[in-house]
């Protein structure tokens, strides 16, 4: 994640800041109207930490929370709501202007990631006074300028400097994560991703088009025995899950982030140990695309084999105090051993969430993606896998979105992260927060002296901080770091682009499918033998 959150609970009601829109119930983008307003905070309001929330198309406000009560007002798509209490399927909204209080659909509205302005320092008594964070606080995080160093002289041609550093939840004695990247590479995986990745080289390998062997094919629900001929690969789900994995190395730091590949199929095998060397990585997934999807699914072993890793008992030395997650990508449930990859059994389910409580001994987390109708058809060893490890659930039913979706699940506990330029007030116009807790943001900044602050939320609503201040003076040296790093968000930006759908779209279907899963009883899918291809 990064990552995706649920709307809060009536202890987590919420303020944000709003502006003039139709009958006063919400701020119009387009207004004209700049800075922002002070509110009347209601008394049932907690002392919560606002989370910032605004509506995602035209929307009704309703007297009661029923869509046959009278319609008093229409909010525009992009207006930022004061939602005061959370009543099932709606939340009630408040009028800044004395108007009655609303009612608006809880799936009309979405979570912005953006820091929220009351997460930013306030003037007290002329200085700078910091938020304390949710309403338990919760342990702060830890905040860490990497780049550039504090009193440092910038002359360069563009007047956007690099800010870069480390956000961590943990008092640990390192800053080492170990991320394994467990992939499904199952026979279904062969099934289209939903997407045309067309000419890019998201899922680019030598061999897009392949086959041959007969192998355990899934059609529908059932499995079955055939030769498959020929296929493209490069539009696959087992494309769209190296595609995104891919995508996420791209973001991480290899100077303390160590990550490893491990496949799952009609057997579960290691790829590549755990390296800090992510071009060893990268090649281990062009053979993934290479080899093709084959056999049953094989879950359970690749979650011990992870464990084997993480815990420095198989091919991937030890590390102690080493953050250790495991990135599980399926699009489907168990089928072996017990199954044989002809049928899927409960036992094979069992199997692979009592391995997850061993992962939750071992101190990792298994944060499980769960791609396509197959996998959400039958979510429980996805929903039991990451429950008993302590990893977080996702659901995807268009399997292309784990472009996305893949890295806005962060490991070190940091919500997320703001960087501004206390001198003339601004915030970095772009901004990237990887997985293990990295960031980098292009952060414009004036002649002479320039104070900069970065803020981190933690999952509790603590804020962690940390301060440094440079000179920079016009000149003609270009800064190729900052240049990297403005091609790197271009393309990584290009990449969602092609999904067609933007990241809120897809993170808003995610929580709707989240609830919808847990709400599921947890059945296992028919454990009778299907019928065979001839």
């Amino acid at each position: 994640m990064s990552s995706l959150r649920k709307l809060p609970k009536t202890s987590l009601m919420i303020l944000l800041l709003v502006t003039l829109v139709s009958r006063g119930y919400g701020d119009d983008k387009d207004s004209g109207r700049t800075g922002t307003s002070t509110l009347e905070k209601p008394a049932s309001q907690s002392k919560s930490t606002p989370s910032p929330y605004k509506v995602l198309r035209p929307t009704a406000v309703y007297s009661q929370p029923r869509e046959d009560s009278r319609k008093i007002a229409t909010i525009k798509p992009g207006t930022k709501v004061q939602v005061v209490d959370d009543q099932g399927d709606w939340l009630k909204i408040r009028s800044k202007h004395g108007r009655p209080p609303g009612f608006i659909k809880k799936d009309s509205v979405k979570l912005r990631k953006k820091m929220p302005e009351s997460a930013l320092p306030r003037k007290v008594d002329g200085r700078d006074k910091m938020p304390t964070g949710g309403k338990d606080g919760g342990e702060r995080p830890q905040v860490r300028i990497t780049s550039p160093p504090d009193g440092t002289r910038i002359t360069q041609d563009k007047s956007i400097i690099l800010v870069t550093g480390k956000v961590s939840m943990k008092q640990t004695r390192t800053p080492n994560v170990d991320i394994l990247f467990v992939l499904d590479v199952s026979a279904s995986t062969a099934r289209y991703a939903g997407v045309d990745f067309g000419d890019s080289d998201l899922s680019s390998s030598s061999a897009p088009r392949r086959w041959g062997g007969g192998q355990i094919r899934v059609y529908g629900r059932g499995f079955g025995m055939g030769d498959p001929g020929m296929m493209d690969m490069e539009n696959s789900i087992l494309a769209a899950e190296v595609a995104a994995t891919r995508r996420l190395l791209s973001q991480l730091n290899p100077g303390s982030t160590r990550v490893g590949l491990i496949t799952f199929g009609e057997r579960a095998q290691v790829l590549q140990p755990l390296t800090n060397e992510f071009e060893r990585v990268r090649e281990s997934l062009n053979e993934v695309l290479e080899t093709g999807p084959y056999g049953g699914t094989h879950m359970v072993g690749g979650i011990r084999l992870g464990i084997r890793e993480l815990s420095g008992l198989g091919r991937s030395p030890r590390r102690r105090g080493a953050i250790k997650v495991t990135f599980l990508l399926t699009d489907g449930f168990p089928t072996l051993p017990i199954g044989g990859a002809r049928k899927a059994t409960p036992e094979d389910t069992n199997l692979a969430i009592n391995a997850a409580r061993i992962a939750k001994k071992a101190g990792i987390k298994i944060h499980v993606f769960a791609l396509g109708e197959e996998a959400l058809s039958y979510p429980r060893a996805a929903v039991g896998i990451a429950k008993q490890s302590g990893g977080i659930f996702t659901p995807v039913v268009r399997p292309a979105d784990i472009l996305t979706v893949l890295e806005s699940v962060s490991v070190v506990g940091v919500e997320y992260v703001e960087v501004f330029n206390k001198t003339t007030g601004k915030r970095a116009s772009q901004l990237r927060l990887a997985s293990d807790g990295f960031f980098s943001s292009a952060l414009p900044v004036v002649e002479g002296l320039n104070r900069i602050q970065v803020l981190a939320r933690g999952s509790g609503g603590a804020i962690g901080k940390d301060s440094i201040s440079v000179f920079y003076q016009s000149g003609e040296r270009r800064s190729l770091d900052l240049e990297v790093f403005l091609e790197k968000e271009k393309s990584l930006k290009l990449e969602v682009e092609r999904l067609g759908r933007s990241s809120e779209e897809i993170q808003r279907e995610i929580e709707g499918n989240r609830r919808e899963s847990l709400r599921q009883p947890y059945e296992s899918p028919p454990a009778h033998e299907e019928n065979f291809e001839p």
